[in-house]
């Protein structure tokens, strides 16, 4: 394995032209009127134009956050690539904006879509963090003549019962926290809320279950978006735009909807990978998962 100082480098280097990339493009993919909130659904680009940008200034991070991942903890570079993405959600502000021109509580659907969306994208991620670390590994094996069997497994795509068990205690912790923390929709403010929830969430997760894959830890925030997706679009007592917008204003509006998917997505995966991070220095015991 590289010295860690040359995987801080590239992690350092993808967080720096990853952010800067992708801040770039916000402007774009806002919305039509100049509000605030990027939701790839409801930018003015239009949704297969809107994923193409995203996808290609994303590019760097997404390099860079390989070969972070190749010379070390596979979490790294999903750390890279998260934060980036969080710099971006930054930029574009916070889900005002999107409160203002959707009709309500409908639209709350197309932020579940959105978030399943943006989900899928990090396991095709993890996926091919697992492809490439394997065939770095294994490459740098047959160049140093050591065993190429150790650390090529993909074990980040392992599910089992630990898998799902430690994803339920992560959301529910990192839900709760999240529920708790967020007292406005600024964006700085929901961010850094979803930073802190899920970071705890996934450190209680991980030392109560230290075998568990962290794929179910990394899914924690999607499954917590959508319930709070789920609770305004299926409330019997929110019937129009008006009571949505009644409920924020009277604070009634659970913490939980006052997030948009990429700030779910950006944030939280970045505490889920901080939580996993810290629970794995300090459990040396468990299951491999920052070498296979």
């Amino acid at each position: 394995m590289l010295p860690a100082f040359r995987q801080r480098l590239f992690i350092g280097i993808g967080l720096i032209i990853g952010s800067w990339v992708w801040m770039r493009v916000a402007s774009e993919l806002g919305a039509a009127d100049g509000s605030p909130g990027i939701s790839l659904f409801d930018s003015s680009l239009g949704v297969p134009l809107a994923i193409v940008i995203t996808v290609l200034a994303g590019l760097p991070a997404i390099g860079l956050g390989l070969v972070a991942s190749s010379i070390g903890n596979p979490l790294s570079g999903i750390f890279v690539v998260a934060f980036s993405l969080l710099m971006l959600a930054a930029s574009g502000g916070s889900i005002e904006g999107f409160l203002w021109r959707s009709n309500l509580p409908s639209r709350y659907g197309a932020l579940i879509v959105e978030t399943i969306f943006w989900s899928m994208a990090m396991v095709g991620l993890i996926f091919l963090t697992g492809l490439v670390r394997h065939t770095f590994r294994a490459w740098l094996a047959r160049l140093t003549g050591t065993d190429p069997a150790h650390g090529t497994r993909n074990q980040l795509l392992h599910v089992d019962s630990h898998t799902l068990l430690a994803g339920l205690i992560a959301a529910g912790i990192g839900g709760l926290l999240s529920n708790l923390l967020i007292q406005s929709a600024i964006s700085g403010q929901v961010l850094g809320s979803l930073v802190l929830a899920f970071a705890i969430g996934a450190l209680m997760a991980q030392l109560i279950i230290p075998n568990a894959s962290p794929l179910g830890i990394l899914l924690a925030p999607t499954v917590v978006a959508i319930a709070g997706y789920a609770y305004v679009l299926f409330n019997g007592n929110i019937s129009g735009t008006d009571d949505v917008l009644r409920a924020w204003y009277r604070s009634d509006l659970p913490g939980l909807a006052l997030s948009l998917p990429i700030q779910y997505l950006s944030g939280g995966i970045v505490g889920a990978t901080i939580g996993l991070g810290l629970a794995q220095s300090l459990d040396q015991t468990r299951t491999p998962t920052a070498e296979t």
